[in-house]
């Protein structure tokens, strides 16, 4: 990383994570709590519908919440890390994950 960020990005980054989103400032508890709902909700709307997500993009559409309640907490959150990175949904069924993982051999813990 050039070092020219410092705080929990940097040190999450560097311990090989491939993105972070966090706050440039101190942030409001309720305005964080819809943020983060807003966040989610997109991810799983776009999961939903065309099976990824971009992790860059829920955050840029989370922040819209500013406009409709003029907090500038929803401004506060920056996405470091992988701009490419996105989720994908798994379309085969719970029964099936199960039994591929049966079948290689690697058990899930406690079982």
């Amino acid at each position: 990383m050039a070092n020219f960020v410092e705080g929990w990005a940097p040190a999450v980054l560097e311990l090989g994570a491939s993105g972070y989103i966090g706050g440039m400032w101190p942030l409001v508890d309720r305005a964080a709590a819809e943020f983060a709902e807003r966040f989610y909700t997109v991810l799983e709307r776009k999961l939903t519908y065309s099976g990824r997500a971009s992790i860059a993009a829920a955050p840029r559409e989370s922040r819209r919440l500013f406009y409709e309640k003029g907090d500038p907490t929803f401004l506060a959150y920056t996405y470091y890390g992988d701009v490419y990175l996105r989720f994908t949904r798994n379309r085969k069924a719970p029964a099936q994950i199960h039994r591929q993982i049966g079948q290689t051999g690697t058990e899930r813990p406690g079982r």
